[in-house]
């Protein structure tokens, strides 16, 4: 038996352990993969100390990871979908965005995770108020609305200190300057603007007229940064005159998705996140530049993964992202991971399957690979690469000497379970949806292949020919059926289903019968 712990796998035996590993949950037998630095995060951030990086989300709360093991050293409760450190790196601020009757922030001292004060305030908007950024002294934080309004509040007292409506639609994002006293915001009607908050002065807006995801100011706070979204480039621009600077580009993918941006300490080097996948495989990444130069100094990524936010150390020296549901660091003097390698998936794992003999363990996960493990000692034996699309499902033949996967490339591979050298790529169920089906017949001379159109396909596994094909009617009819009419007749339902999504269920949804084109 075996139980999925988000991306580590825990097979546990049927009767009791006995010698197990002594930090297994209780009755486990077996661990595939380590646990290091494995969460789901939607916010990061480094503390000062540069050897602990905080993770935040909404259903994991508060993580405080340690660098040099990679494990948590300290968790705390907290409702923490978004999370924002104030620059001098003594607060933490958590917004639960699901409280949809009331704004709900927590704050904390950042260094151990001591609460400070809960800070509530009703609110009428159908969309939740976002936190976007903290001032330099934790004390203000910038929220936005669906909107397009942009207000300052105290975080004490949850006062308004000002407030600016600055588009008809929605804000992307907000960026303070180090000294506090500029916003720099971008809007859903492909505006940036500069708001000096403080005063009376109205924003004004710079730049071309483009959607703006990401934003950073540069440490002495002369630049911003802004990344676009389906855009060729990053764009610097001087805050004083407004004039566009410098253009960043990668000179590998044609279009980038800037979701998030941070400038390291000396404002020598930008890294950005890149969101965009091309066809052909994943380009998904972090990107870091030299800003002077406009020279790509490095290129991060993780198959199947798509980054959204970024942290950088204090000291400049190591840049983290949440990527799939790990947590990765790299070195920016190096370009290299730091810290143990993480074993096993990186992503969501689909399947987990035993071989009949029981010596095999084959897995498929988002992070574009099957595996095969050793069912005896948990060690990975093989990883069956899909070109940076995710793999939805997988099967091994009675015999265990194949295994199937099917994956968003559009194909159904057929490999040796020995080796791990594909035998055949069939024609799969599509680059889209995500729901998959597989299965070996007892005699293992018929793979069965299923997926979100309705398609089931049967296949000569000695051969790679297709012997049959099903286009299954959800109204439990084919072709030739003398019960069609009368099915579809004396249930409503399942004519209206039928005709609007192609079939439906009946019997009470235990039968599905399809239409064949042999």
């Amino acid at each position: 038996m075996a139980f999925l712990f988000g991306t580590a796998i825990v097979a546990f035996a049927l009767a009791s352990a006995v010698g197990g590993p002594p930090d297994l949950p209780g009755h486990a037998s077996l661990q595939l993969g380590d646990s290091q630095f494995r969460t789901e995060a939607t916010d990061l951030v480094f503390l000062r100390d540069n050897k602990t990086i905080v993770s935040a989300s909404w259903r994991q709360g508060l993580k405080y990871w340690d660098l040099a093991s990679g494990h948590v050293r300290l968790r705390v409760r907290a409702s923490a979908e978004r999370m924002r450190m104030s620059a001098d790196g003594r607060r933490l601020v958590t917004q639960d965005t699901y409280d949809r009757g009331n704004t709900s922030l927590q704050i904390f001292d950042a260094d151990d995770g001591t609460r400070i004060a809960n800070v509530k305030w009703p609110s009428t908007e159908i969309f939740p108020v976002v936190l976007q950024a903290v001032t330099n002294d934790g004390m203000a934080g910038d929220f936005s609305d669906h909107d397009g309004r942009v207000c300052v509040r105290d975080l004490a007292t949850a006062r308004a200190l000002n407030q600016r409506g600055l588009a008809q639609r929605g804000v992307e994002h907000v960026a303070v300057s180090p000294d506090g006293a500029i916003l720099a915001i971008s809007t859903d009607s492909n505006e940036i603007f500069l708001w000096e908050w403080q005063s009376d002065k109205p924003p004004v807006a710079i730049g071309p007229q483009r959607r703006n995801l990401g934003l950073a100011f540069s440490p002495d706070g002369k630049h911003l940064a802004a990344g676009g979204d389906s855009k060729k480039d990053v764009q610097i621009f001087n805050v004083e005159t407004h004039a566009l600077e410098r253009s960043l580009r990668d000179p590998n993918a044609r279009f980038l998705r800037v979701d998030d941006l941070v400038f390291t300490p000396d404002g020598k080097e930008l890294a950005a996140v890149n969101g965009i996948a091309l066809v052909r495989g994943f380009v998904a990444g972090i990107l870091v530049w030299d800003v002077e130069t406009g020279a790509l100094k490095h290129r991060f990524t993780v198959s199947g993964a798509h980054p959204r936010r970024l942290a950088l150390s204090a000291d400049g020296k190591l840049l983290a992202a949440p990527m799939g549901e790990t947590l990765h660091i790299w070195s920016l003097a190096t370009g290299q991971p730091i810290g143990s390698q993480t074993t096993g998936h990186t992503t969501g794992i689909n399947t987990v399957i035993f071989s009949s003999q029981g010596d095999r363990i084959v897995t498929a996960s988002d992070d574009a690979t099957a595996r095969i493990w050793d069912a005896t000692t948990g060690r990975e034996l093989r990883r069956l690469d899909h070109g940076g699309k995710w793999v939805r499902a997988a099967a091994i033949s009675p015999d265990g000497t194949l295994v199937a996967t099917s994956s968003l490339d559009d194909k159904v591979h057929i490999w040796q379970m020995a080796n791990g050298k594909q035998v055949y790529a069939l024609q799969g169920h599509g680059n889209l949806g995500g729901r998959r089906a597989l299965r070996f017949s007892s005699d293992g001379s018929v793979l069965f292949s299923w997926g979100d159109g309705n398609t089931l396909r049967l296949w000569n596994v000695a051969t790679g020919q297709l012997k049959r094909e099903f286009a299954l009617q959800r109204s439990g009819t084919h072709d030739g059926d003398p019960n069609r009419e009368e099915v579809l007749r004396r249930n409503f339902l399942a004519r209206f289903d039928e005709e609007c999504s192609g079939g439906c269920f009946r019997n009470g949804g235990k039968q599905q019968i399809g239409r064949a084109h042999v």
